[in-house]
């Protein structure tokens, strides 16, 4: 979602990108880190036995290092200047 919005995508899979939806426009940014928030509770509610469980802490890393991976090559595409 927030790709669509930096690279201002207008078809995400033969559709409109959803921030190109009437009354999304920019508040798809928010919307993309609702969708991010919402994949960490879904985990900490499913996998977290408690707060130390070592396969919720991997999975966090986990995501947290392909987000900042994502990030950074997008970054990288579109140069550093």
């Amino acid at each position: 979602m927030l790709d669509d919005i930096i690279e201002n995508s207008h078809l995400r899979n033969g559709k409109p990108c959803w921030f190109r939806r009437d009354g999304v426009g920019m508040y798809g940014i928010n919307d993309a880190l609702l969708v991010e928030g919402a994949l960490y509770y879904i985990i900490r509610r499913n996998i977290a036995r408690d707060p130390g469980d070592i396969l919720y802490v991997d999975m966090l890393d986990v995501f947290h290092e392909v987000g900042w991976t994502l990030f950074l090559s997008e970054r990288m595409s579109h140069g550093l200047s």
